[in-house]
């Protein structure tokens, strides 16, 4: 996968504390997928298999740095003390 993100989420952003094919530092937690991920109710892997069918993200306008738009989410949260505080995806 192009990109990779270990991120954490907070009221208003999600941070990306670890992150691999992009320059991006934090996003609106409103337009992150990974906000989906941690509000899920169950702990399974989050799957977007095509970013621009969902209607969830047809707003969002993340794209890659080369400004291809992103076409495919995976993330399963980390949980500290049965909290889900963030998220580790693709």
């Amino acid at each position: 996968m192009p990109i990779s993100l270990i991120t954490l989420v907070d009221v208003d952003q999600v941070w990306f504390k670890s992150r691999v094919g992009v320059d991006w530092t934090d996003v609106g937690r409103s337009e992150s997928f990974d906000a989906y991920t941690i509000l899920s109710e169950t702990d399974d892997i989050f799957v977007v298999p095509d970013v621009s069918l969902d209607s969830r993200f047809i707003d969002f306008d993340l794209r890659y740095s080369d400004g291809k738009p992103i076409q495919f989410y995976a993330g399963t949260p980390i949980i500290v003390e049965n909290v889900k505080i963030g998220s580790l995806c693709v």
